[in-house]
C-alpha cells in the first residue's frame, strides 16, 4: 500500500498476499479511503437449505476458511449487508439484515476469504497435512495418530514393498520352474500369504490415498470397491495384451477360443462385482442418511458432476453388461478387447471421480495435466510392463499343468 512508498526504503514491490487479497488485508486502506487492489480469490459457495427466515445456509465452512482472522465476507449472491457466520464444519449462516429477505435453494454466493495464505493451503488434496487445520478440527485431532504425513509415507512405502516382493517372488519362482520343473506346491507358500498381504495392503493403500481425501467422510467398503475395480482392469488389460499378441502370429498355438471366452467370463464377472460394492456402498449409505456419510455423494452429484456420476452408472456397468453377455461376444478376440478397452476407460473415469471433486467440487474438471499425468506414469508402466514381457518365454514352458491349460474345453 501507500505506506511502504512513504517509508523510502522499499527497493522493489513486495506484492504478497495483496495479489489475492483478503478480508484482513481490505481493513487496511489506503489515503483517501478505498481499496488499492480488487480481490481476485473467492470460495464459491451454495445455498442448501433456505427454510427459515432471518437467513439461509451454504456448504461453506469451517473446512473452507482459515480461522485466524475476521470472518468472511461477500462478494456477490447474498443480499446487502448480510453478514456470515460459521455453522460448523460443512455449512455457513448467512444473516440477512432485513427480515423480508431471502435467498432461493441452490443460489450461488461468493465470499470473500478472512485470511488469503491459510484458505490457499486449504484447498488441496490432503486436508489432514496442514496443522493448523488439524488444530481446529476434533475430528482430524481424533485420526491424528494414523493421518499423519510420517506414518502416511512409511505405510505407503510398506505397501510397494509388499507388492514388489510378492510379484519378485512369484516371478522368479516361475523362471526357475521352467529350468528345473519346480513343484506347484512351492508356489502355494507365496501365494497362500500373499492373498492375505494383499487384501489388507490394497484396502489401507485405498483408505490413505483416496478416502483420505475426505478425512471426515468414511465407508468400511471403500477397499473392496477400489479392489474389484482393480482386478476388472487387470483381466481387461490381458484382454487386450492377448488379442494384440495373437494380431502379430505370437501365441497362435497356446491362446484359443476356449481361453478368450473365460477371459471374458471373469471380466464379467468382476464387473458385476465392482457394480455390486459400488451400489452396495451408495444403497446403505443412502438408506442410513447420516450427514457425515451422504456428503461423499452429495458432492458427486452437483453440477456437471452429476453427469459423471450417470456416465459411471452406465458406462461402467449398464452398457458393457448387455455387450458383454453373450458367448459371442466373449469368444471374439476383438470385440472382447474392445469392450476391454472401453471398461479400461470407465475405470479411468471412476478413479477421477473419486478424486477430482475435492479439487472441484462445483463442477468436473478435465486439466491437460489430468491426461499427460496418465500418459506419462501409464507410459513408464508399460515401458517396465512390456520390457520384462519380451525378456522371458510368455508361457510357463516348464510347468506340468501346461498342455493341459491349452487344451481346456469349456
Amino acid at each position: 500500500y501507500d505506506i511502504d512508498a512513504k517509508l523510502g526504503v522499499m527497493s522493489e514491490m513486495q506484492v504478497g498476499s495483496y495479489a489475492v487479497m483478503d478480508v484482513e488485508y481490505r481493513d487496511v486502506h489506503c489515503e483517501g479511503g478505498g481499496w488499492l487492489f480488487e480481490p481476485a480469490l473467492f470460495v464459491r459457495a451454495t445455498v442448501v437449505s433456505a427454510n427459515h427466515d432471518g437467513h439461509a445456509t451454504i456448504d461453506a465452512g469451517l473446512k473452507c476458511f482459515a480461522t485466524d482472522g475476521p470472518l468472511p465476507d461477500f462478494a456477490s449472491g447474498a443480499p446487502l449487508g448480510a453478514s456470515y457466520g460459521y455453522f460448523g464444519d460443512e455449512h455457513g449462516r448467512i444473516a440477512f439484515a432485513q427480515a423480508n429477505e431471502r435467498l432461493a435453494l441452490g443460489d450461488a454466493v461468493e465470499c470473500i476469504v478472512p485470511h488469503c495464505d491459510p484458505t490457499i493451503n486449504l484447498h488441496d488434496l490432503y486436508h489432514w497435512t496442514h496443522t493448523a487445520e488439524v488444530a481446529h478440527d476434533v475430528i482430524l485431532q481424533k485420526k491424528a495418530s494414523y493421518l499423519n504425513i510420517s506414518f502416511f509415507l512409511i505405510r505407503a512405502a510398506g505397501y510397494f514393498i509388499v507388492w514388489i516382493v510378492l510379484s519378485n517372488l512369484l516371478y522368479k519362482k516361475s523362471l526357475k520352474q521352467d529350468e528345473d520343473g519346480a513343484k506347484v506346491g512351492s508356489f502355494l507358500k507365496i501365494s497362500a500369504p500373499g492373498m492375505i498381504l494383499f487384501g489388507f495392503t490394497v484396502t489401507f493403500a485405498s483408505f490413505d490415498w483416496l478416502m483420505s481425501l475426505n478425512p471426515h467422510w468414511y465407508s468400511t467398503i471403500y477397499g473392496v470397491y477400489i479392489f474389484s475395480g482393480g482386478v476388472m482392469a487387470m483381466f481387461a488389460s490381458i484382454a487386450i495384451v492377448a488379442t494384440y499378441l495373437q494380431s502379430r502370429g505370437i501365441l497362435k498355438e497356446t491362446i484359443t477360443t476356449v481361453h478368450y471366452h473365460d477371459l471374458g467370463k471373469l471380466l464379467f464377472a468382476f464387473m458385476i462385482f465392482w457394480a455390486y460394492m459400488a451400489f452396495s456402498q451408495y444403497f446403505l449409505i443412502w438408506y442410513a442418511n447420516i450427514p457425515e456419510e451422504t456428503v461423499w455423494f452429495a458432492d458427486r452429484w452437483k453440477g456437471s458432476w452429476k453427469t459423471v456420476s450417470l456416465l459411471i452408472v452406465f458406462g461402467h456397468f449398464v452398457i458393457p453388461f448387455f455387450a458383454l453377455i453373450s458367448q459371442a461376444a466373449k469368444r471374439n478376440p476383438v470385440r472382447l478387447s474392445l469392450i476391454a478397452l472401453w471398461l479400461l476407460l470407465m475405470h479411468w473415469v471412476d478413479l477421477y471421480w473419486n478424486v477430482v471433486p475435492t479439487l472441484h467440487p462445483d463442477s468436473a474438471h478435465i486439466s491437460w495435466m489430468d491426461l499427460t499425468t496418465m500418459v506419462g506414469i501409464g507410459g513408464i508402466f508399460l515401458w517396465l510392463f512390456w520390457r520384462r514381457l519380451l525378456t522371458n518365454p510368455l508361457v510357463p514352458t516348464g510347468d506340468p499343468n501346461l498342455q493341459k491349460s491349452i487344451k481346456f474345453v469349456s
